[in-house]
């Protein structure tokens, strides 16, 4: 069975996260996860929303894929939500993402960095959304 795009994407993105050692000094490889409740351990990377653009061109093979990414720490200001999305964005320029099973990944990029405080005064929010256009091998 082939994985949905967007799934063989965060496998692909979580393996590149957790194998930087520029990312793992800011946030545990056990802490950047797909869940779906409010953090309650921090730093934190959850892997977020996505979507998945249907097949483009005659040959219906091939995606636009977005998704994003919510980086979230314990502090007042964003400074250190900002150095962990940095430490992302690097990781996912050398990981180098070009291929994943049954896919190739023709372009992989963060298409979009939004940084916030969270109203609750003690936490700070960090959402990169992925950009990468996919083509089935098969």
């Amino acid at each position: 069975m082939i994985d949905e795009p967007s799934l063989a994407l965060q496998k692909a993105i979580r393996g590149a996260l957790i194998a930087s050692s520029a990312v793992t000094a800011f946030v545990p490889a056990n802490a950047i996860v797909d869940r779906n409740r409010k953090p309650d351990e921090f730093p934190i990377i959850l892997l977020g929303e996505d979507q998945t653009l249907e097949p483009e061109g005659l040959a219906r093979n091939r995606w636009s894929v977005y998704l994003d990414l919510h980086i979230w720490t314990l502090e007042t200001a964003v400074s250190q939500v900002k150095l962990i999305a940095q430490a992302v964005k690097d990781a996912l320029a050398d990981a180098n993402i070009k291929s994943l099973p049954d896919y190739h990944v023709a372009d992989l990029y963060v298409h979009r960095s939004h940084y916030m405080r969270d109203p609750d005064g003690f936490h700070a929010h960090g959402i990169l959304t992925i950009y990468a256009h996919i083509q089935r091998l098969t």
